[in-house]
C-alpha cells in the first residue's frame, strides 16, 4: 500500500510559528517587568528598562502593553490567573473535606518560596496597592471579589460553631488572612528568621474547623442503685 505524505499548510504553519514567537516574547516581557517592578516599584520602573531586560525594542513592548499600568496588570494576572483557576478546580472536588481543600488551594503560596512569581506578586499587590489603590482596581474586580464570594459560598455552611460561622459570614478573608500575613512576614524577614508557613496554616485551620470529637459517655450515677442490692439479671 502506497503511503501518502500529508503536507502541512504553509500558511497555518507560519501562523503557528508567529503565534508561538509572540507568546514567547510576551512571556519575556512579563518576566522582565516582574523583575523591574519588584526591584524598583511601579513608579520608578521604566518601560525602556523593561524592554532592554526583555531584549525587545520599546516599540515592540508597546505592541503588547499600551502603557505601564497595563503591563503591571499583566504581570499580576499572569501570576494569579493559574492560582485562581487551580483553586476553582479544587473547590469542585467533592472527595475533599473543607480543611483539605484549603490546604491544597493555598499550598502554592507556601511551596513556591519567596522568589516565585506568585509570592512576589502577593507582595507587589500589597506594597503598590498602599501607594496607588487605583492600580489594583482591575485585580479586585476580576479576581479578588469573585474569589471572596466563592469562599463564603463554599465554607460558610460547613462551619460547625456559631461564632465561627458568623465571623466567616462577615469576614471570609479570615480563611486565609493568617497565611497571607505569614507570607509577608516570611518574605520581609527572610534573612532574619525562618517561618513554618504550613504549620501556621494548619494551626489556623484547626481553630476554624476542629476535628469532630465523640460525645462524652456519661458517668454512672451511684445513687441510681440502692446500696447492697445486686443488679437484677
Amino acid at each position: 500500500m502506497k503511503h501518502v505524505k500529508i503536507r502541512q499548510n504553509p500558511v497555518s504553519s507560519a501562523a503557528g510559528g508567529r503565534r508561538e514567537k509572540g507568546e514567547a516574547r510576551r512571556a519575556a516581557i512579563l518576566d522582565a517587568a516582574l523583575e523591574e517592578f519588584s526591584g524598583k516599584g511601579f513608579v520608578m520602573a521604566r518601560m525602556e528598562d523593561i524592554a532592554r531586560r526583555a531584549r525587545v525594542s520599546k516599540g515592540s513592548l508597546y505592541l503588547y502593553f499600551p502603557n505601564k499600568k497595563a503591563l503591571f496588570e499583566g504581570v499580576i494576572e499572569a501570576a494569579f490567573a493559574p492560582f485562581f483557576a487551580r483553586k476553582q478546580a479544587i473547590l469542585q472536588d467533592a472527595s475533599l473535606d473543607p480543611r483539605e481543600k484549603l490546604l491544597r488551594m493555598y499550598e502554592p503560596l507556601i511551596s513556591g518560596g519567596p522568589r516565585s512569581a506568585l509570592r512576589r506578586c502577593v507582595c507587589l499587590t500589597f506594597s503598590e496597592g498602599l501607594h496607588n489603590p487605583e492600580l489594583m482596581g482591575g485585580f479586585y474586580e476580576r479576581f479578588l471579589a469573585p474569589n471572596t464570594a466563592r469562599l463564603r459560598e463554599e465554607f460558610l455552611p460547613v462551619a460547625r460553631t456559631v461564632n465561627v460561622r458568623d465571623a466567616l459570614d462577615r469576614f471570609p478573608l479570615l480563611l486565609m488572612a493568617p497565611l497571607l500575613f505569614g507570607v509577608l512576614r516570611a518574605d520581609i524577614f527572610a534573612n532574619l528568621e525562618s517561618q513554618d508557613l504550613m504549620g501556621l496554616f494548619r494551626a489556623h485551620l484547626d481553630i476554624l474547623f476542629p476535628a469532630r470529637t465523640p460525645d462524652p459517655v456519661p458517668a454512672p450515677n451511684p445513687a441510681s442503685d440502692p446500696p447492697g442490692q445486686p443488679d437484677q439479671a
